[in-house]
């Protein structure tokens, strides 16, 4: 590089870091698909042999609390490691940059401490009003009026995708409701074209309604091989269960909009507080199931319901955190399909430890639903690819315009303010 001119990044260096963030986000959703079927055998495992609902979820809401405890923490690490990667980036370009002016200096520093005396009004403003648990970090982003409204939200869909989804699995065979589960795949899609501004594809739509496709599938070989339970269908449960598809997918759209500014101490604290509101919920309902004996009369060892209970909530939370992590760091309809492809590990889960049949449509489903995944996936990193190379332009076009900026200021040392104040105008 000459002196004084800025550095550009070399060729395919975008395409090399577009790939790399695209493994990233397969290795997240594959890590989101362990989760999940870890929770699911852990469900499973208490609703047959407690048939504990509403004591679960309580659990799980307490212990969905902790991570505001932990914000103050990860607000500490997430410094340490922005300051390390300011200085790498200062040492690096250092360079490359042209020599700015005694102006531009005293200009700089003068901004910069109005800037810092701002940010310290206003944190030290903040923190007169909010609680000790959550950091400066989290308060200078969002106020606390919108971060409470965000949590009361996120804990409101929570509850109503629990007792949307248990209405239509007590009201509807699992074959039926499992489809219509699914449905949030074109949900998601809908609602993040509308209210996130996500560019529509013919790829992403094709891949996800490849894998509901797959999903409808795979429910009608659970109805050839493994609907033995003769479970009549009625309209209420399929209105639940497009209601949860429906719920579930406003949910993941609002995740995706509150991080939008991403950050740990802020999905923590979102995930805290919605917790918190989540409690608040299940207090009166849990106590009309033990108040009426529809819970807890037919436990014949508590202690183990409590300790299973217990497990349960902390696996959920880890599950909760990488969940909205995900959704943050990827797409709404990303994670929506990749869901889709964890239903036919689990089902073969099941056979593997529960026995169960299995169909050749299972086969067809699985095929179908990987296919919708991969095809998602290509149609999310040739956006990806296409919006580097809008950035690496605009990139370039800014180098330009400094470039002929220092140039300038080079020809015309006299520009800027006279001796006295008075600004020289110059032909230029």
């Amino acid at each position: 590089q000459k002196e004084g001119t800025a550095a550009v990044p070399p060729p395919f260096e975008n395409m090399r870091c577009s790939q790399s963030k695209s493994r990233g986000k397969l290795l997240a959703v594959t890590f989101l698909a362990v989760l999940v079927i870890a929770h699911y055998k852990l469900m499973k495992t208490i609703q047959t042999q407690f048939r504990s609902k509403y004591t679960l979820l309580m659990f799980t809401a307490v212990v969905g609390t902790l991570p505001l405890f932990f914000v103050r923490w990860a607000a500490k690490l997430e410094r340490r490691m922005a300051a390390s990667r300011k200085q790498r980036n200062e040492n690096s370009e250092a360079e490359f940059l042209p020599p700015e002016s005694e102006l531009g200096d005293k200009i700089d520093e003068h901004s910069t401490e109005q800037n810092i005396g701002t940010e310290h009004r206003s944190e030290d403003s903040r923190h007169r009003c909010c609680c000790w648990l959550i950091p400066p970090e989290v308060l200078n982003r969002t106020r606390p009026s919108i971060l409470l409204r965000q949590a009361v939200y996120i804990g409101v869909m929570n509850s109503l995708g629990f007792f949307a989804s248990v209405a239509a699995i007590t009201n509807t065979p699992l074959w039926i409701s499992m489809a219509l589960f699914k449905v949030d795949c074109a949900f998601n899609l809908a609602l993040s074209v509308l209210f996130l501004g996500e560019k529509c594809s013919v790829l992403k739509v094709s891949g996800s309604l490849m894998s509901l496709a797959g999903a409808a599938v795979l429910s009608v070989s659970a109805y050839l091989t493994r609907n033995s339970g003769g479970q009549e269908n009625t309209l209420f449960g399929d209105v639940a269960s497009l209601s949860y598809a429906l719920i579930l997918s406003f949910l993941m759209v609002g995740w995706k909009f509150f991080l939008k500014d991403f950050s740990w101490p802020l999905l923590l604290t979102l995930n805290g507080m919605a917790s918190c509101v989540q409690v608040v919920l299940m207090l009166p309902v849990l106590a009309w199931a033990y108040g009426s004996n529809t819970e807890g009369a037919h436990w014949s060892s508590p202690g183990a319901v409590i300790g299973w209970c217990l497990l349960n909530g902390f696996v959920s939370l880890l599950l909760a955190i990488w969940w909205s992590f995900c959704i943050g760091f990827t797409s709404p309809t990303y994670v929506a399909v990749a869901g889709v492809a964890v239903v036919p590990l689990t089902t073969l889960l099941d056979y593997l430890t529960d026995n169960i049949h299995l169909h050749w449509l299972d086969g067809v489903a699985t095929a179908v639903i990987l296919s919708g995944f991969f095809l998602t996936k290509y149609g999310y990193d040739l956006s990806e690819s296409k919006n580097q190379q809008y950035q690496e332009v605009e990139d370039r076009h800014l180098i330009n315009s400094d470039q002929s900026e220092y140039e300038h200021r080079a020809a015309n040392p006299v520009f800027g303010m006279g001796q006295h104040g008075e600004e020289l105008k110059t032909d230029h």
